[in-house]
């Protein structure tokens, strides 16, 4: 097995199939910059998985929903995630000043720079959001 560095082959007009979870690497490490088409490919796969493969998605800012939901939905003869988690002593942290975590979040969807950066993040996490605000409604969680 031989290596190359990636600017030759980029630079020798030469198409090379990559496995996607390289191409992926490669754009997180800004060694290729964002292709559009096959970045929402991937993209579009993932959220068909999230959407169709999952029995329940859960967010950990809506923890006890999500625990609820788990308790709804995952064939877990004897287990009780609300019951559980609350049993070891834990508690959702994600309580602490709901103001302050807010206001950031919107500092943040507005900044450019964490646009640019995060986008592909962003627009998996308001897919997951939205289902699990399907799953949590069909359960009657929401």
């Amino acid at each position: 097995m031989a290596f190359v560095p990636v600017e030759d082959v980029v630079n020798s007009g030469i198409t090379v199939k990559s496995p996607e979870w390289y191409m992926l690497k490669q754009f997180e490490d800004r060694q290729v910059l964002p292709a559009e088409s096959w970045m929402h490919q991937y993209l579009r796969r993932v959220e068909d998985i999230l959407s169709n493969e999952y029995a329940a998605v859960g967010i950990l800012k809506d923890f006890n929903t999500t625990l609820a939901l788990f308790d709804a939905t995952l064939d877990m003869p004897g287990m009780n995630w609300q019951q559980s988690f609350l049993a070891a002593g834990r508690r959702n942290s994600g309580k602490r000043d709901k103001e302050e975590e807010a206001a950031a979040v919107v500092q943040s969807k507005a900044d450019p720079d964490m646009q640019d950066t995060l986008w592909l993040d962003i627009l998996l996490y308001e897919h997951a959001v939205g289902v699990f605000n399907r799953q949590a409604k069909e359960h009657g969680l929401l």
